[in-house]
């Protein structure tokens, strides 16, 4: 209880305390149950006197300042054995950071007030203000003290300032947080040291903290005395009374081009890289200069870090300076440099050092450095084509330029620029400009891309070529145009072009490269003729111009239906032939060829013509089983037709007449022979069968003989076989003729002689003709021997490069290619035709009627079997003179009429024979099938009326 009393009491004072210095008077405050009250008769007194005091006065980059704070209790509160006074310690932070290796001492808690926690004390990360919590000062006339250490930063040579105030009250519990007061402000205290960071403070800095190899640069040096080495001299003292060197270092490469800034500057001499400057009358060292130099022309990497350093040196002076602040026994860090960099330097020497003077120490002197970047091939741009290769006609190709800020160059390069401008052959054009530039310069073809800031950006433009009807091979690439950084509208500052890497790709366009020739051993087929051969020859014609050793060529083949592949032989000459697909290899030189045979029958009826393509479908390079694609378009096609004739041979028969009469005319008949074709006339493939032989066989019924014939080459009677010849052409027409005498009449013709019908008949029996030999590839060419540069020998050697080496072995024969075999003219009978016709040979009948009649009478002449309405004459036999006749009306049949003859009254008695005559020799002369008798009259029945006397 007497704790928590206390501590009552303690917050209580401070209550009144801070009521007081705000004009709020308390009458009387309760400290403790036994003492509920108690009047207040004059203020308690709360106050502390701080004070701060530092070890060093001097420091430079990375030595230690200890700091120490007392502070006293003087007022007449008791606030408790156990208090503890919160004093606030600040610093700036640029200069100094609390020590991590040398903990506060004298605190029983160090931070700030949030974080205080009595039971558990340690440090909070440093901040430029931190809270001591210290025991020592709770009672009147008490004492706290505690003490930090700082080292101090590598910052601007300056004097920083160490500020302490006792600003709270706190009780230290026992395992249990602790109560906090605040003092009031009218009780507040604080108090200050100062060090200074150095005496003289430098620096170096550059315009841009990087470059291109090759370019000049220049830095900025500066040497800055700060206000604790100030003095005073007398005007007429003419002997310098200060002079500080500085060592000036930079990269290794760096070549100097004008110090003449330097050697202004470091009046007190500028040589071997030092600069000395020195000062009189008091005056301050304060001097800038600047120094131009040339970056080395390479680099071993992309990036090569490095600085330009500047930092004391051991041969400065000084003399007659009052009051100058002790410094501690340390050693400075060595100046910031990389392995293999160094500075050189030219100009005076600096002066002697006065026998009077005192060295100035080093530590004096701050360091600075100006980091510094060598950079080479910053920005590489790739080029990459979506296609190497083309053909005429092809889909063109699409360039792909990515600017890359490689990602070897650690640099981050703000509001960079990089421009850079497409180039490619003359034969192709692109289609439009670049897509994915930030900015396109139509008139100069100038493309700027940006966001390339960091490293590993990578801004994409592609560019897209069309088609193209040009062979040729050349560069798609980017060069550089420019690389600058923006610092706003129209404000550049231009970096090496040389940062730009351009690259190109390889691009071609190539044809036929190799050539395929397709020709079949002959023109011509026909239905069911003998098998047709057809090459396909495939030359490496031109070089490639991509490399390619061992060049594998891929074909299909293709015809149509009316020819069919024979099996075997199928396809020979192919590498390997699977699934219609041939390969073909061996073509490793300009002139190689390779002959792919491939054989066809013939179809058993149809006609046409059949076409025989060849197709490439790859074009490799390597094995057949490993291999790299080149472009098929580079491989030629080729196509040969062959047209399937049935060429009929027609026959056309016709007869003088269809009916013929015993004893008359002569039949004639006409046989027509053509040769036609089933080929279109524009089908480009002639139809002419050279030497062509037509064999006819005829027949005609036995009753006609054969007079004569005409038309036929050759006519075997016994055989009745005519050859003709003379059709090779298509068009051609041969007539045959034959002439048929007709039978005589059949005598005597009693009974009637019937009809006789019979065909006339010619039909084809054999064709052939003389075909055009078959034709067979050529055989390639042989390699020439002996080769190039070499001869050969007396001794029959082949000898090469002036008798010191020989020949590589000679070259094998080329194999010739397949023999063509013989062509059959033998041609299907089939194709001549077949004619007959019917021919029928009457006997014209004739009967008289009555048969007996008497001198004087008349009779009737019935004639049948005639030509119709044939013009007759009568007589009889054995009369030299006609009878005369009339004709009775027709009766409709024109093959038969009925003549009325008269039997004159001095016709003898006795038997007749009545004889018809054909006015026009259509027939012989035909004697009546009948006789007539004549009897006297006397011999007449009774009263039977004579006529004619």
């Amino acid at each position: 209880m007497e704790r928590a009393s206390s501590w009552t009491r303690l917050l209580a004072a401070v209550a009144i305390i801070a009521a007081s210095a705000s004009g709020v008077f308390v009458g009387a405050v309760t400290f403790t149950p036994e003492q509920p009250s108690f009047a207040v008769e004059e203020e308690p007194e709360l106050g502390f006197e701080v004070s701060v005091t530092t070890d060093v006065a001097t420091v430079v980059p990375g030595q230690v300042v200890r700091v120490s704070v007392e502070v006293e209790n003087t007022g007449d509160v008791d606030l408790g054995a156990d208090a503890l006074i919160g004093v606030p310690l600040s610093w700036a932070g640029s200069g100094f950071e609390p020590s991590q290796a040398i903990a506060p001492s004298g605190c029983a808690a160090w931070g700030d007030d949030d974080s205080f926690d009595p039971a558990v004390p340690g440090a909070t990360p440093p901040t430029s203000g931190d809270s001591c919590y210290t025991p020592g000062a709770g009672s009147p006339g008490g004492t706290a003290r505690f003490e930090v250490a700082f080292v101090a930063r590598s910052a601007t040579a300056s004097t920083y300032w160490f500020t302490a105030a006792a600003r709270t009250i706190s009780e230290t519990g026992s395992g249990e947080e602790g109560d906090f007061a605040d003092i009031p402000e009218s009780a507040w205290d604080g108090d200050d040291a100062s060090v200074v960071l150095g005496a003289f403070t430098t620096s170096v800095s550059m315009q841009e903290g990087f470059g291109g190899v090759g370019e000049p640069i220049t830095a900025y040096y500066s040497v800055i005395q700060t206000g604790t080495l100030y003095a005073r001299y007398d005007e007429d003292d003419d002997t310098p009374d200060l002079a500080v060197d500085v060592r000036l270092e930079w990269p290794s490469g760096f070549t100097v081009i004008d110090d003449s800034d330097a050697v202004r500057a470091c009046d007190g001499g500028f040589a071997g890289g030092v600069c000395s400057i020195t000062t009189s009358g008091g005056a301050a060292a304060n001097e800038g200069f600047w120094i131009r130099f040339l970056a080395p022309a390479s680099t071993p990497s992309k990036q090569v870090d490095g600085a330009f350093t500047i930092a004391g040196a051991t041969t400065g002076w000084y003399k007659r300076i009052p009051s100058v602040p002790a410094l501690r026994d340390s050693s400075p860090p060595a100046p910031v440099r990389l392995a293999g960099w160094h500075g050189t330097g030219r100009g005076r020497m600096a002066p002697p050092q006065p026998s009077d003077a005192t060295a100035l120490p080093a530590e004096w002197i701050m360091s600075d450095s100006a980091a510094y970047s060598l950079l080479r091939d910053v920005f590489p741009i790739t080029t990459q084509l979506d296609a190497a290769v083309g053909w005429p006609g092809g889909p063109g190709v699409v360039a792909t330029y990515e600017v890359v800020h490689d990602a070897a160059v650690t640099m981050s390069i703000p509001n960079v620029e990089v421009a850079f401008r497409p180039t490619w052959p003359a034969f192709i054009e692109p289609l439009d400009e670049p897509d994915g530039c930030d900015d396109w310069e139509e008139s100069t073809w100038t493309c700027t891309v940006r966001g390339l800031d960091a490293p590993g950006a990578s801004p994409v433009v592609t560019l897209r070529f069309g088609p193209s009807d040009v062979l040729g091979e050349g560069i798609i690439s980017a060069e550089g145009v420019r690389v600058r950084q923006s610092f706003g509208q129209n404000e550049y500052r231009p970096l090496p072009t040389s940062w730009i890497v351009p690259s190109g790709h390889r691009y071609v366009i190539d044809s036929q490269n190799f050539t395929v020739a397709v020709e079949f051993d002959r023109d011509r087929g026909w239905a069911s003729g003998p098998d047709a051969n057809a090459f396909v020859t495939v030359t490496y014609a031109r070089e490639l111009l991509v490399s390619a050793d061992r060049p594998i060529v891929g074909l299909s083949f293709d015809w149509s239906s009316l020819i069919g592949l024979v099996e075997p032989p199928g396809v020979q000459g192919c590498a390997r032939y699977e699934d219609g697909l041939c390969t073909i290899t061996g073509l490793e030189g300009i002139g190689d060829t390779a002959v792919i045979t491939l054989r066809f029958g013939m179809p058993a009826a149809d006609v046409g013509i059949a076409t025989l393509s060849a197709v490439p479908v790859f074009l490799r390079n390597g094995s057949i089983d490993d291999y790299s694609v080149l472009p098929t378009a580079w491989v030629g096609s080729g196509s040969d037709t062959i047209g399937i004739a049935d060429a009929r041979i027609p026959l056309d028969l016709a007869l003088s007449s269809p009916v013929g009469y015993t004893g008359g005319k002569t039949l004639v008949t006409t046989t027509t022979v053509r040769h036609t074709t089933s080929l279109a006339v524009d089908s480009g493939v002639s139809g002419d069968l050279p030497g062509l032989v037509v064999e006819l066989q005829y027949d005609w019924p036995g009753h006609l003989a054969l007079m004569s014939q005409t038309g036929c080459t050759i006519f075997v009677v016994a055989t009745r076989r005519c050859t003709i010849v003379g059709l090779d052409a298509v068009g051609a027409v041969a007539e045959v003729r034959m002439v048929f005498a007709m039978p005589p009449p059949t005598l005597p013709p009693v009974p009637v002689v019937p009809s006789r019908t019979g065909d006339v008949v010619v039909d084809g029996v054999a064709l052939s003709f003389a075909p055009p030999p078959a034709t067979s590839p050529p055989p390639p060419d042989p390699e020439p021997w002996p080769p190039e540069g070499c001869y050969i020998a007396e001794n029959g050697e082949c000898v090469c490069a002036g008798e010191l080496s020989f020949c590589p072995d000679e070259p094998a024969t080329p194999p010739e290619g397949p023999a063509a075999e013989p062509v059959d003219g033998t041609l299907p009978p089939s194709w001549i035709g077949e004619d007959r016709e019917p021919f029928t040979v009457l006997q014209p009948n004739l009967r008289v009627s009555p048969s007996v009649t008497t001198p004087g009478e008349g009779i009737g002449a019935i004639g049948t079997s005639l030509p119709p309405n044939a013009a007759v004459t009568f007589r009889w036999e054995g009369a030299t003179t006609d009878t005369p006749s009339v004709r009775w009306p027709g009766s409709g049949d024109p093959t038969s009429a009925r003549w009325s003859l008269l039997v004159l009254r001095w016709e003898l008695p006795g038997t007749r024979t009545l004889v018809m005559h054909s006015v026009d020799g259509l027939f012989g002369d035909i004697p009546s099938s009948n006789r007539l008798l004549v009897a006297p009259r006397s011999a007449m029945a009774p009263n039977l009326l004579g006529r004619g006397g």
